[in-house]
């Protein structure tokens, strides 16, 4: 149960908004859940994570959750809202009239294909056939489609300040990253990839069906990359999954000793990073080349300048050397000043230092890329 004194100072900055958005009716806390008091049916939206959140939120998270929230809230009272009435008044003889004037209209056009034919010739025909011919646009490419127009339409609405928790999971990837060094020994071969499959992750991180994951092919000796798609993107987008995928990467990157793993998400058509969520490396200073690496390469425009870099082949050995000496207080500032978190822990007798960023801050991991970038003097 949320403090009793937190939940009023939510309720009461519920009202202001409901107030400024013209949003009728009244919002009330309860468990873990908003309700929406109107004239109709009471809805009810899940803000978990923000209850939980809601001491540690800077100003402008807050005020981001509660617009989005409220959003969230007008869609459930338009769904619960009844269907129009089918209209069956017609009267007879008007459909009467309606039936014999499309009648007529089919007749003229027959007539009118007629006299073109005869008329016109071949080169009418062959016309009428190239129309005919016309593949139609297939189920899948709607479907592609749609998906890519949902994914934008979910990534501008981030960059507007919504959280994760509100994102439409349609269109959208996971991925998880490894790195290790010198270790002539593919990544890609290692048992303990071989042996992490669809089949066992999906029980595990909680996906709903239908869902997917698959290895990618990197062609390098020492990277890996595993592929979330489907179902895989509810549990991500909410705090328990989440944390089933943190622990995830940090199992994988102990048990195949990687010195460097991520874990972002984006729209299935871009290469930009959008939802940056963990970067872990051996030390602190590996954690923040991981961060530059993954994510800093991949925003729009790019945190980082390539150009500074040698060339992609050696991007990654350069941020390592760029980062070499940073102390862990100074990147756990950085870090906690740009929304994220450090959480170490001593994997597989080595030591391992990841920085997380909350689904309240889904943008975060960019802001906090483009701080370190800037303080590395590599932007």
């Amino acid at each position: 149960m949320p403090d009793v004194n937190v939940q009023a100072e939510i309720e009461q900055r519920f009202a202001e908004v409901t107030g400024q958005r013209g949003v009728p009716g009244r919002v009330v806390i309860h468990g873990r859940a908003a309700e929406l008091h109107g004239a109709g049916a009471v809805v009810s939206i899940d803000v978990g994570e923000m209850l939980d959140q809601w001491s540690i939120l800077p100003e402008d998270m807050r005020a981001a959750q509660l617009q989005a929230a409220v959003d969230r809230l007008r869609s459930a009272v338009a769904a619960a809202l009844p269907p129009p009435p089918e209209t069956t008044d017609v009267a007879p003889i008007v459909g009467k009239v309606v039936g014999a004037l499309i009648a007529l209209a089919m007749v003229a056009g027959g007539v009118f294909w007629l006299v073109r034919a005869n008329f016109f010739g071949s080169k009418a025909a062959s016309l009428a056939s190239s129309a005919v011919s016309t593949a139609p646009v297939s189920t899948a490419d709607v479907i592609g489609k749609r998906e890519r127009e949902s994914c934008e339409s979910s990534r501008r609405r981030l960059y507007a300040g919504a959280t994760a928790l509100d994102v439409d999971p349609a269109g959208w990837v996971i991925e998880l990253w490894l790195a290790r060094e010198a270790n002539p020994t593919p990544l890609s071969d290692d048992p303990i990839v071989k042996e992490t499959t669809h089949a066992v992750l999906s029980p595990r991180l909680g996906a709903l069906t239908p869902a997917s994951a698959t290895w990618l092919e990197t062609g390098e000796v020492g990277r890996a990359r595993l592929r979330f798609e489907g179902g895989y993107l509810q549990p991500f987008m909410q705090a328990e999954g989440r944390d089933r995928f943190v622990s995830l990467i940090d199992q994988l990157a102990d048990a195949t000793r990687a010195d460097h793993a991520a874990l972002f998400a984006h729209c299935a058509h871009s290469n930009v990073r959008d939802v940056g969520a963990y970067f872990r490396g051996r030390d602190a200073a590996g954690a923040a080349a991981t961060l530059l690496f993954a994510q800093g390469l991949f925003t729009d425009p790019p945190s980082v300048d390539r150009a500074k870099l040698g060339g992609d082949a050696n991007a990654l050995g350069a941020l390592v050397k760029a980062t070499s000496g940073m102390e862990a207080p100074a990147v756990e500032e950085l870090i906690r000043d740009n929304g994220g978190r450090v959480i170490t822990h001593d994997g597989a007798g080595r030591g391992a230092y990841g920085l997380s960023f909350a689904l309240g801050g889904p943008t975060r991991a960019q802001q906090a890329a483009r701080a370190l970038s800037k303080e590395r003097k590599l932007n």
